[in-house]
């Protein structure tokens, strides 16, 4: 069982190194955290004339990083492999995304962005003061057309790196760059309001960085990485949008959590970088109501710098996309792992395989038979669509670019949204 679960209502506890990856040592220190519930308050907007009642009914995916400028968005209808722009696209949003996600209803697109300046590759979070900081939302129409609401201002206040929706469609979660707080909101789906419901804080003498946020598809859990300073876990309750009593997973050794991915049996999948090959690569938990058990001590080896996950359609596979790694035969950073998953276990199914440059982000699309990658690769390709063959390896099938111009070096970062 992992060690550090909460200690009354809403603490949370982390096992922590001091400092970022590069200067941690062995030894973890407690991370103490406080958690604030914020009981039917929080953000509210109310949209006069206009609505989201109208629901996308195709396999679309949106991108950021556009090769127009970093404001504007992509975005793509997948069909037998392809890509082809949906209407309007290239889209101006008006602000550098950090996260994007679409409601499990395919309704809304909400956009989250740390504010005016681009996030980089050196220090992947947020910085207070850039202004148009914040959660965005456009209502989702026929041929996957955007549609600006709340007159183009947001719906919802914070420096977003990582978004999620619960699996019944009434909440979103946000992980916050700056104020280190995972907020969960009420979604009103005809307008695409907000309401905070709920907002843990964590606070620390260490230097501790958001990556992600995740709910399980039971709807039963929410988890997100935070680099060195490991994995928290908040049991939660969809019917009332209610947090539990957290805990935490330390990151193990030298190793920073960065993405994560969940399973229909509350598997938690954490893909952790730095350390050393003993423990680079994916680490596998089952969750509990007041804590982890690790389901194996084996640390499945993944290329370096795991900094996106995704699970296919039935759990039968997972794939990380490795941001730091170089393919046999490439030339450039980043390349996709990819394995087989029975029982919490899982079997590599070889050596990884090229993906996009410096891949980032990795999604599934609705219909389960691909799996979508972005990067910065200004030149080739910056997103690329894989079929899922039988034995669940991966074969490209269509490529965009999808770089956006930077006279200060590449931008972060690349993500992207998917329909359900």
């Amino acid at each position: 069982m992992a060690k550090g679960m909460g200690k009354g209502p809403m603490a949370l506890e982390f096992g922590l190194g001091q400092g970022r990856v590069a200067k941690r040592g062995i030894a973890a220190a407690m991370l103490a955290a406080v958690v604030t519930a914020l009981s039917g308050c929080g953000s509210f907007f109310v949209y006069p004339g206009s609505s989201s009642s109208t629901v996308a009914s195709g396999d679309y995916v949106f991108v950021s990083n556009s090769t127009t400028n970093q404001t504007y968005i992509n975005g793509y209808a997948i069909s037998n492999g392809t890509l082809a722009a949906t209407s309007g696209s290239p889209i101006n949003v008006n602000v550098i995304p950090s996260a994007m996600v679409i409601t499990t209803n395919n309704s809304i697109l909400y956009i989250g962005s740390c504010g005016a300046t681009a996030l980089t590759v050196a220090t992947d979070s947020c910085v207070s003061g850039g202004g148009s900081d914040g959660i965005y939302a456009y209502a989702i129409g026929a041929a996957g057309a955007l549609t600006t609401l709340n007159s183009g201002a947001a719906v919802a206040g914070g420096f977003p790196v990582s978004l999620d929706v619960s699996p019944d469609g009434q909440w979103l979660v946000a992980l916050d760059g700056v104020s280190n707080t995972i907020t969960v909101y009420k979604i009103n789906d005809s307008t695409g309001a907000l309401t905070a419901v709920q907002q843990p804080t964590v606070s620390s003498v260490y230097t501790i960085t958001p990556y992600q946020v995740r709910v399980a598809p039971t709807g039963s859990y929410i988890a997100a990485t935070f680099g060195a300073a490991g994995t928290v876990v908040l049991p939660f309750t969809t019917s009332s949008g209610s947090i539990g009593n957290s805990y935490s997973i330390p990151a193990p050794g030298n190793v920073a959590a960065y993405s994560l991915a969940i399973d229909g049996s509350n598997n938690l999948y954490i893909g952790g970088t730095g350390g050393t090959t003993a423990t680079l690569g994916v680490s596998v938990y089952q969750l509990g109501a007041s804590g982890a058990t690790q389901s194996s001590t084996t640390v499945y080896a993944t290329g370096a710098g795991p900094r996106s996950m995704v699970l296919s359609s039935n759990y039968n596979y997972l794939y990380t996309g490795n941001q730091s790694d170089t393919a046999s035969g490439a030339t450039q950073p980043g390349d996709i792992s990819e394995f087989s998953q029975s029982s919490a276990k899982l079997t590599s199914l070889g050596i990884p395989i090229l993906a996009p440059e410096d891949v980032y982000s990795m999604a599934r699309d609705n219909s389960g038979s691909y799996i979508l990658a972005a990067g910065y690769n200004a030149t080739t390709n910056g997103m690329i669509l894989y079929s899922i063959g039988s034995t669940g390896a991966l074969s490209a099938s269509a490529a965009v670019i999808t770089q956006a111009p930077s006279s200060t070096g590449v931008s972060m970062p690349s993500v992207m949204a998917v329909t359900h």
